[in-house]
């Protein structure tokens, strides 16, 4: 297991990696720098994916005499054996061994490397043990390492080491071989790859090559040869004697295809081609005819030869018709003509096919023999489907027809034409329809149906009474009334002036009815306007000023190192859109973006959550909110990226780290709120949108014995709002913020007031469980991931200043 051991004046201490950061500076610091009278912290030892490093104390403002083998510690950088650290006249000497970093503190006129550095492991007395879990981004790029510049000089000497390299490795690995031929060729060349000739040799590497040789008297050479392990040092070729010249006639067509020995040499008639001496095959193949093959002895200078022919018929007469008539046939996928017809067929297994529009394709395989007649009569042709176009309104009701289920609307349907068939529409909520309907062959027919809507009554009731009630955002009154709904799920809103809003979802039941009642609760602060909308019209609530302890104990369960225990404060109120950006919402912005799909699952649904976003875009989206509402941007381009301009002005934007942190846990409660639905395990029904049963499948697991009923994103605004009023903050899609990523150490008994992270940064921070998460870890509000691209579980909302 890696540790940090700390050795100074003889005494050594032990750091598990869960201890981590360490704080090196005065007294009080893990690391006590003994020239450093108070207790100041100038840097941090910290641990990441397997290396450890060293960083300032505040990045912005680094201590000018603190130094790293003698250059400023302005920034993070990766700890190397023989490092030295210097500060106030002491110097810190690191050594990695064993995957442990041992680290020795030394007061010294003149700096030496220590030799040997006596270490003992101690435990820290009456602290338990954590084990630490490692911490990995999902789908990061790695942080930036160090370049080195290579010198001309030595690029020129490693290319000629490499030329001299390669010259060297094809001397080793060529065979070297004579090409002969019998008799000696005037004329031999070897061809492929890299064949140099060596006097009456070549050097050649295992491959296959080329050998071409001419002589007079004889066929021209051209073979292929193979070099390898067992290639002789000679290998020889026979050369050919001419023969004679040769001529093929064919009866009683010509067009027939030669092949000599094999190879294809044209059609007949086939003059003066030149043969060998020696033994030959000649093959003849023509359509419609049975192919032809004899053997041929050819002697050395002999006369010319001529080869007449007789081929053998190989086909029967055909006879074709169609009703109606004017129909296509094919004959093994090619045209053959139209009908009626009458022609000649090649013996075997056909194909045939007739094709007229209007009417079904007819197919049948049939098996021709030589001389006798194919007559397949009069082939009566079927008329095609009909198309039956039906929508409905609502979208969505269940179709069959004839009883059998075809799918749902809107939707085109092939049916038997001409005949009176029976179609029902059915839709939840709703009355089914039912009706008989007949298309023409060939023809569309489109049937657009109103669904009529099924009620029920729901009675809604408050305290206080006489608070608003919005159905579907809708307003409908005031409370302590009876309400007829269609048997659909509605979102009830009952709110009044100074509580906050109760919502719930509600289904309506034929002849049964339901009581909704809201026990409001009063929100503040007085002053500011509890709620806005946006330019596109979403939500937003006011979070009051407050003041929490951000990050983990050591001791909770599923905690990571970067979750530093840091008093925070905010100072002043803020609001925060009650619901995550939605995907139509999105693409209003930006229309070409594409959420995409994962697993299966689709991600583009309107209504559901954007993903696959980068934070770039999502400070995009912010500045075009702020500028339709004429209002100056939060976001600016500097060293070609985006930031946040400081201080904020009263645009759009993503909210900080410590803004979300406190509307997630801390805000209208007394304690910090350990998950998204409550303090305890297990996640309660309706908990949230997480890694359910009904997501096993496309993440190859889930959390035990809870559904959620989304396999993938749920809908904005779904699920339980918290204390607030705000919705999914510990659910559905994790979020980007505004904070870049940092290990955030702090002062002990310091508070942060309005932190908004550091200036500089390669990743993003990002809060939040999400639907494909299923440990104790990630569930946890406390959680803090962080990246740098766009992932399919990552959305954000949006935030704006109250003041």
């Amino acid at each position: 297991m890696n540790s940090v051991i700390v050795n100074r004046d003889g005494q050594a201490k032990s750091y598990a990696i869960d201890d981590l950061p360490l704080s090196i500076g005065g007294e009080g610091s893990e690391v006590a720098l003994p020239t450093v009278d108070s207790p100041t912290t100038v840097a941090y030892i910290g641990f990441e994916n397997g290396d450890f490093f060293v960083q300032p104390a505040d990045p912005s403002q680094p201590t000018p005499d603190v130094t790293v083998n003698g250059l400023p510690l302005n920034t993070s950088r990766w700890i190397a054996e023989g490092d030295e650290l210097s500060a106030a006249s002491t110097h810190i000497w690191f050594r990695l061994k064993g995957g442990n970093l041992l680290v020795t503190v030394e007061v010294r006129n003149s700096v030496t490397s220590p030799n040997q550095v006596p270490m003992t492991a101690a435990s820290r007395d009456g602290e338990m043990t954590v084990t630490p879990i490692p911490f990995s981004p999902r789908w990061q790029s790695p942080p930036p390492r160090r370049r080195y510049r290579i010198r001309l000089r030595l690029i020129t000497a490693l290319a000629v080491l490499a030329l001299l390299a390669a010259g060297a490795w094809f001397v080793m690995t060529a065979h070297t071989v004579r090409v002969e031929t019998l008799p000696g060729a005037e004329k031999i060349d070897v061809e492929g790859g890299l064949a140099l000739k060596i006097g009456g040799r070549y050097l050649l590497r295992p491959g296959t090559y080329t050998v071409g040789a001419e002589h007079p008297g004889y066929l021209d050479l051209r073979t292929e040869l193979v070099v390898g392990p067992q290639t002789p040092p000679v290998v020889q070729f026979e050369l050919q004697p001419l023969g004679a010249s040769l001529a093929i006639r064919s009866r009683p067509v010509d067009g027939a295809t030669v092949f000599v020995d094999g190879t294809e040499i044209g059609t007949t008639p086939v003059d003066n081609h030149q043969l060998s001496a020696g033994f030959h095959s000649v093959e003849l193949r023509a359509p419609l005819h049975l192919p032809y093959a004899n053997d041929l002895e050819v002697k050395p200078g002999a006369e010319p030869i001529t080869l007449e022919i007789d081929l053998e018929p190989n086909w029967a007469p055909i006879a074709v018709a169609s009703n109606p008539q004017g129909a296509t046939v094919l004959l093994d996928g090619e045209s053959f003509g139209t009908t009626p017809l009458t022609g000649e067929v090649e013996s075997g297994s056909r194909v045939v096919e007739i094709r007229r529009g209007g009417f079904k394709p007819y197919t049948r395989r049939m098996e021709v023999t030589t001389g006798e007649m194919v007559d397949l009569g009069t082939v009566q042709l079927v008329p095609l489907d009909g198309k039956l176009a039906v929508t409905s309104a609502p979208d969505g009701a269940t179709v069959t027809i004839d009883r059998e289920f075809r799918g749902t609307t809107p939707i085109q349907i092939d049916v038997r034409p001409d005949t009176h068939h029976e179609l029902k529409l059915s839709l939840s909520g709703h009355s089914t329809y039912s009706t008989t309907v007949s298309v023409g062959a060939g023809k569309l027919t489109s049937l657009n149906v109103t669904m009529e809507v099924l009620t029920g009554e729901v009675i809604i009731s408050s305290q206080p009474p006489q608070a608003e009630v919005l159905i579907d955002g809708v307003p409908k009154g005031k409370t302590e009334q009876r309400l007829e709904l269609d048997t659909q799920p509605h979102e009830i809103v009952i709110q009044l002036e100074g509580y906050v809003p109760f919502r719930t979802v509600v289904t309506p039941q034929v002849g049964i009815p339901q009581s909704v009642r809201a026990d409001l609760r009063e929100e503040g602060p007085a002053g500011l306007p509890k709620r806005v909308e946006s330019p596109q019209g979403v939500e937003m609530i006011l979070v009051a000023p407050g003041r929490m302890t951000m990050g983990a104990s050591r001791r909770e369960p599923g905690r990571r190192a970067n979750e530093v225990l840091r008093d925070v404060e905010i100072t002043k109120a803020f609001y925060l859109a009650v619901r995550e950006v939605s995907n139509q919402e999105f693409r209003e912005f930006k229309s070409a973006h594409m959420s995409g799909a994962f697993g299966g699952q689709n991600l583009e649904i309107d209504h559901h959550p954007v993903v696959n976003v980068t934070w770039q875009n999502a400070a995009l989206y912010c500045n075009w909110l702020s500028q339709k509402m004429s209002l100056p941007p939060v976001y600016i381009q500097r060293g070609g990226t985006l930031v946040a301009r400081r201080p904020m002005p009263n645009g759009y934007r993503l909210p900080t780290e410590a803004e979300w942190a406190l509307a997630a846990r801390a805000a209208s409660t007394t304690d910090e709120q350990k998950y998204g639905w409550g303090n305890a395990l297990p996640i309660p029904l309706e908990g949230g949108n997480y890694g359910d049963l009904s997501a096993a499948k496309t993440l190859d697991g889930s959390l035990p014995n809870y559904r959620d009923g989304y396999p993938a994103t749920a809908p904005v605004g779904s699920f339980q709002a918290n204390a607030v009023g705000i919705f999914n903050l510990g659910g559905n899609v994790s979020e980007w913020v505004q904070d870049l990523y940092a290990l955030a150490p702090t002062t002990p008994g310091s508070v942060e007031k309005d932190p908004s992270g550091p200036l500089t940064g390669a990743y993003h921070v990002i809060r939040g469980a999400s639907w494909m998460d299923t440990t104790v870890t990630e569930l946890r509000l406390s959680f803090r991931d962080y990246g740098d691209s766009a992932r399919p579980d990552v959305g954000f909302r949006i935030a704006r200043n109250a003041q």
